[in-house]
Formats: C-alpha cells, sequence, structure tokens
C-alpha cells in the first residue's frame, strides 16, 4: 500500500496540523503473535503486579552525601552560604524617583550642530515626523514603444 508512497508525503502527513491521533479498536488475530492475550481491561485499573510491596531503606546514597560534604567546603572557602528557595523573587520596585540630569553631552552638542546650520542656512528645519505614504498604484505609464536597441 505505501510501497508508491513518496517520503516526504508521509512526512508531511506526520508533520502537518491537521495530523491527528487516532484510537484504533485494531486486535491481532488469536494465534498470529506469541503475545496475544485477549483484551479484558486496563492493568492500570486491576494490576496484575505485586502492589504495597515493602521498600528496603539503606540510607542516604553515597553521591549525595558527598555533594553535601563538597558543598560544606565550597561555602567555608567562599565565606558564602548557599541558599535555595522556592519562594517567588521580589517584586521590582516602582514608583522610584529617577534624577533629570538634563540632556546628554551627544544630544546637547547635536542641538547645536542644528542651530549652527539653521542660521548658516536661514532657515528652520522641521522634520517630517508622520510616516511616509505608501507609492502610488494603478497610476499611468506611457508607451514609447519598442525601443530602438531591440
Amino acid at each position: 500500500m505505501f510501497k508508491k508512497v513518496p517520503m516526504g508525503v508521509a512526512a508531511l502527513t506526520f508533520l502537518s496540523q491537521e495530523a491527528k491521533a487516532a484510537k484504533t479498536g485494531f486486535r491481532p488475530i488469536e494465534g498470529s503473535n506469541p503475545w496475544h492475550k485477549p483484551a479484558s481491561h486496563s492493568t492500570w485499573e486491576k494490576p496484575d503486579w505485586k502492589i504495597d510491596y515493602f521498600v528496603p531503606n539503606f540510607g542516604v546514597d553515597h553521591e549525595i552525601i558527598d555533594s553535601k560534604t563538597h558543598m560544606a567546603q565550597a561555602e567555608k572557602a567562599t565565606g558564602h552560604e548557599m541558599r535555595a528557595s522556592f519562594k517567588p523573587p521580589p517584586q521590582h520596585p516602582k514608583d522610584y524617583f529617577v534624577p533629570n540630569f538634563g540632556p546628554d553631552s551627544d544630544v546637547k552638542l547635536t542641538q547645536d550642530h542644528i542651530a549652527q546650520t539653521e542660521t548658516d542656512l536661514k532657515t528652520k528645519w522641521n522634520p517630517e515626523l508622520n510616516p511616509a505614504k505608501p507609492p502610488p498604484k494603478d497610476y499611468f505609464v506611457p508607451n514609447f514603444g519598442v525601443d530602438r536597441d531591440i
């Protein structure tokens, strides 16, 4: 069935946004494979393995003990205690005072240059702060015929 389907089509089918998983009711034919068992119920609902069994406690793993030892040595060497917390960090301060030191020296220098140029040219520079209009569409283009070179 899929022998003639290009790999790209199969990949596109699986990677497209329209691909969705669908539950099928397929069960292999009894006796067709060695692991066939008739479906009855979910094993998670009624597990067929032992549950609530005893688990021995062998204590803390040696890697955890080593990690704690190394952390204590690092804290002692740096003179700083490492702390971790799952508390949310403090909020960013709001409505705080921001001093106004006046215009930056580059801004002041640019303003001086603009003023000097306006004086030299005897005109007032008024930059257009509105966005440019898009170019016109569907305008007349004259036809002068075929070019001589062609």
